[in-house]
């Protein structure tokens, strides 16, 4: 089966609920933290994976779980590399946003941002893994019956 329609899916509702929180938190002068990011990945994996049911009739089996909880995962890094090019372009400007970079990814040695991205990683793909797996199941038991 093709999870490519999903990936999609997701990432149109993880950056629609990341604008929606920027702007409430521009506004309102708070700010979030880590929570904004749970936020969109709930929101985002609860999505995704209540309209896989919709459409399928069903969770999605073992390896479909997978292949959306990894697609799924790619899909936020590519997303938070993508803003953050954006954030520092849009700040330093095209010419010194590799310096700025080096500078901000100089702070860690490179084993220590692997394991940092590896560990965020690893609890984005047990959270989606959840939506794709317990959560599909029981959305699929209350269509079904």
């Amino acid at each position: 089966m093709k999870l490519q329609r999903y990936f999609i899916l997701f990432g149109a509702i993880y950056v629609a609920l990341m604008a929606a929180i920027s702007l409430i938190v521009y506004f309102t002068g708070t700010s979030l933290g880590v929570i904004a990011s749970l936020v969109y990945l709930l929101g985002a994996g609860s999505g995704t994976a209540s309209l896989f049911v919709r459409e399928q009739g069903r969770a999605p089996e073992p390896a479909e779980k997978r292949g959306l909880a990894l697609g799924c995962v790619g899909v936020t890094f590519l997303i938070s590399i993508v803003m953050t090019l954006s954030l520092v372009i849009g700040n330093v400007g095209l010419a010194r946003t590799p310096a700025a970079l080096a500078s901000a990814f100089g702070a860690l040695s490179p084993l220590a941002w692997l394991a940092v991205l590896a560990f965020i990683a690893a609890v984005y793909f047990g959270i989606l893994s959840l939506f794709f797996g317990w959560f599909a199941r029981r959305q699929a038991r209350r269509t079904t019956g």
